[in-house]
């Protein structure tokens, strides 16, 4: 008895194998693009952190009868710093600092004709 040998051409292999490479780049893809999703969102709860302890510092400073004396400091670097500790978890996140500008206006006056 003879056997029948078919030829195969392996285009199931071959589809197989571009479905599974377009679904590996499609993970990576995705995942890359979570991470960056991720870092963003990072950057934005930082910023906004930060602008909520300055804006708590400026009204801690507002709020005082005298803005030249020396804010309540946890870092005690300089007169107009605070460091504000963001977290909790007893290290400082992020240091405010007061920049106090003084502004002069000069009156000027005119002769009119």
């Amino acid at each position: 008895m003879r056997m029948k040998t078919s030829k195969q051409s392996g285009a199931t292999l071959l589809v197989s194998l571009i479905i599974l490479v377009l679904m590996t780049l499609l993970g990576v893809s995705s995942f890359l693009l979570g991470k960056s999703n991720m870092q963003t969102v990072g950057n934005m709860q930082q910023r906004n952190e930060a602008m909520a302890a300055a804006q708590q510092t400026v009204e801690e400073t507002v709020s005082k009868r005298s803005f030249l004396k020396p804010l309540q400091m946890r870092c005690q670097v300089g007169v107009l710093l605070k460091c504000v500790d963001v977290n909790a978890d007893g290290k400082s996140d992020v240091t405010v600092v007061l920049a106090i500008l003084s502004v002069f206006r000069r009156k000027s006056y005119r002769m009119l004709p």
